[in-house]
C-alpha cells in the first residue's frame, strides 16, 4: 500500500531578493552677525525654536542624504528652491516665486552620504514679499516660505535599476523680529525589489512514515491469517476472509476516516470513483480532506469543491461492524 499517488507539487513564494535605505536629514543653523549681550558676534545657533532677524539675518539650511545598502550604487540629481507663495483659505496657490539656490549630482556607494548647504536671507525675503504685494495692490492670503530639496534618485542593487523620487521641505516663517523653522519629509526611506520563486511541497513527518508503518501493520495481520490457515488452525470462507482483510485495512486507515450522515447533493458536482478504500484516503490527505463513513449508505467519500470522489466496498462486506 502506498500512502502517496500524487506527486506534492510546486508552490510560489515571494521572498526580498534586494533591499535598501535612503536617508534624508534636514538641520538648521544661524551664524550671529550683529552681537549683543546674550549673543556674541560669529556664534552658531543651530536647530533654535525661533531666532531673531537682527541678530541672525542669514539662516543656513542643511540636507544630509545617504545610500544604506549591502551593494549597489545610488545615482542621485537634486535641486534646492526657494519657494514663496501666496495661498487662500482652501490651500489655493494665489501667486507664486521660485528661486533655484543648488543644484547637485552625486554618486553614492553602500554606506556613503553627502551633504549640501543653502542659506536664505530672510530680511531680504520679507522684503520680497512686501514688494509683491505692493505690486498687486493687495494682501491677500497667507504668504509661505519654504526651501524645498527635490531629489531624484535611481539605484542600482542586485543588477536592477530602480528611480524613485523624494522631497525634503523646510518651512521659514519670518515676523515680528523674528523667524522661525520647521522641517518636513525627513527620515528613512525603505525600498525592496521582491521575486517569485517555485519552492517543492513537502509532506509532514506523519505523512512519510504513515504509509510504511501502516503497510507493515497490514502485511503482519494478512501473515497471521496465512499461518493460520497452514496449520489449519481456522478455516474462513472467502467472504469472511474479505471481511477480515477489509477489517484490517479499515482498522489502519482509522485515523483519517470519520463516521457521519451524508446527504444527497443537488449542485451538479463531479462523482469520481476510488477503487480502493487506500485510493480514497490517498485523495483525502492529497486534497486535506477527510474520508466520510456514512454507515446507512455503505459508502465511503471524500468532498472537495465540486468534486465528490467515493468508494463503495464489496456489497458483501458488512461495515457496520466497525460501528463503535
Amino acid at each position: 500500500m502506498y500512502t502517496t499517488h500524487v506527486e506534492p507539487g510546486t508552490e510560489t513564494q515571494q521572498i526580498v531578493l534586494d533591499e535598501w535605505e535612503t536617508n534624508g536629514e534636514l538641520s538648521h543653523s544661524a551664524t550671529v552677525r550683529n552681537g549683543t549681550t546674550v549673543f556674541p558676534i560669529g556664534t552658531t545657533l543651530a536647530d533654535r525654536s525661533v531666532y531673531y532677524t537682527q541678530v541672525t539675518p542669514t539662516v543656513d539650511l542643511e540636507l544630509g542624504y545617504g545610500f544604506v545598502a549591502a551593494d549597489g550604487e545610488l545615482d542621485v540629481d537634486g535641486e534646492s528652491t526657494l519657494v514663496i507663495r501666496s495661498v487662500d483659505d482652501d490651500g489655493n496657490e494665489l501667486w507664486r516665486t521660485d528661486e533655484q539656490l543648488d543644484s547637485f549630482e552625486e554618486t553614492l556607494g553602500p554606506n556613503e552620504e553627502f551633504d549640501r548647504e543653502v542659506s536664505v536671507d530672510v530680511p531680504e525675503t520679507s522684503d520680497e514679499i512686501a514688494g509683491i504685494e505692493e505690486e498687486l495692490g493687495a494682501t491677500l492670503g497667507t504668504v509661505e516660505v519654504a526651501v524645498e530639496h527635490s531629489i531624484a534618485a535611481e539605484s542600482s542593487v542586485g543588477g536592477e535599476t530602480d528611480r524613485h523620487d523624494q522631497t525634503y521641505l523646510a518651512r521659514i516663517e519670518p515676523g515680528g523680529g523674528s523667524y522661525t523653522v520647521e522641517t518636513e519629509s525627513t527620515g528613512q526611506e525603505a525600498h525592496q525589489r521582491t521575486g517569485t520563486v517555485a519552492v517543492e511541497r513537502t509532506y509532514g513527518t506523519l505523512r512519510n512514515v504513515s504509509g510504511p508503518l501502516l503497510s507493515i501493520v497490514g502485511l503482519l495481520g494478512l501473515s497471521g491469517v496465512a499461518i493460520g490457515r497452514y496449520y489449519d488452525a481456522f478455516e474462513l470462507t472467502d467472504v469472511e476472509e474479505r471481511n477480515l482483510e477489509f477489517a484490517d485495512t479499515r482498522s489502519e486507515l482509522d485515523e483519517w476516516i470519520s463516521r457521519a450522515r451524508t446527504e444527497d447533493r443537488t449542485d451538479g458536482g463531479e462523482r469520481l470513483h476510488a477503487e480502493t478504500l487506500d485510493d480514497l484516503v490517498d485523495i483525502a490527505i492529497d486534497t486535506d480532506e477527510r474520508v466520510i463513513e456514512d454507515v446507512e449508505k455503505r459508502m465511503y467519500y471524500v468532498f472537495d469543491g465540486q468534486h465528490r470522489y467515493v468508494y463503495q466496498p464489496d456489497p458483501e462486506i458488512d461495515i457496520r461492524r466497525f460501528e463503535q
